[in-house]
Parts: structure tokens; sequence; C-alpha cells
């Protein structure tokens, strides 16, 4: 009964995520004047709208270098109404000039994004998802590398998580 009720409340939250993306009310960032690309490693216990400033200036993160970031953006991605499903996802925050910065999950797999600011869900185009995965991925281990290390500093033993350790 409680798996029941569990999925049906996962259900019901990715729903309310899918149809609350396309509200269209607030305008698309210009991937053009983005001006600082950060991202996260954070704990999700708490609903990510509770993720305060005060969290992030205590969180490990990794800066993405802006000119490889609008690279990445600028004709690649495009909105859309699909619903789609994150299978894990990691915290960013974009800056653009003149505009207020905004707060964004990126899913670690399949080429989407929600701008949570616009609650807007983006995809990447087909033609430029695995150049995306591969970017996304390489920044992704520097960030569990840095944040391994900063509780672990004692140890240099990352590998777990991509697979080196030959068992």
């Amino acid at each position: 009964m409680c798996m029941k009720l569990l999925c049906l409340f996962l259900a019901l939250n990715l729903l309310a995520i899918s149809v609350s993306s396309f509200s269209g009310s607030k305008p698309e960032p210009d991937w053009a004047k983005l001006s600082g690309f950060r991202m996260y490693a954070i704990s999700y216990a708490k609903p990510i709208s509770q993720i305060t400033n005060k969290a992030l200036d205590t969180a490990t993160f990794v800066d993405i270098p802006i000119e490889e970031a609008r690279r990445m953006l600028i004709g690649r991605v495009e909105a859309t109404k699909k619903l789609l499903l994150y299978q894990t996802m990691i915290f960013c925050v974009l800056k653009f000039k003149n505009e207020r910065e905004r707060r964004f999950i990126i899913s670690s797999h399949n080429g989407f994004f929600t701008d949570l600011y616009a609650e807007r869900l983006y995809v990447v185009l087909p033609q430029y998802r695995e150049e995306w995965e591969k970017f996304i991925s390489r920044y992704e281990r520097k960030l569990l590398d840095k944040d391994y290390l900063k509780h672990y500093p004692n140890e240099d033993t990352t590998q777990w998580y991509r697979g080196d350790i030959n068992n």
C-alpha cells in the first residue's frame, strides 16, 4: 500500500512539474547573455525550492567556462512540452547580463533541463545530444571528484563511480 501511495505521489509531482513547466509568463533566457554557469553538489533531502543561497555558499561547486557553455546552448536547445523523467539531476545556477540569476536542474542523462525561474523545460536538439552529454558528464565528474575530496581529503579513490576499478 505504501509503495502504491509513493508511486502515485511521484507521478502527481512529475505531472505537476510538466504542467507548470509551460506557463510562459516569464521570458526565456537569452543564452548569448550568459555570464556565469555554476554546477553544485547538493543534497536533495529538501524540495529544490527550499535550497537557500546560504546553503549554496557552503556547497561544493565547479564553474563551467562561459564560452564553452554558450556554444553548447545557443541554437542547440529548445523549449518542449514533453513529459521527461529525471534519472539523476544536477543543480546549477546560471547568471545573465542585466538579468536575474536563474536556477536550473540539468538531467545527467538524456539531454534536457528545467529553468526553475521561468518554469520551462528544454531539450537539447538530437544532433547535439551526444556532445551535450559528454559536456555535462565531464563537469559532473569534476564536481563529484571535488566534493568527494572535500569530505575525504586524505583519500584519492574517487574512481568508484567511474568504473575505473577492475574487480
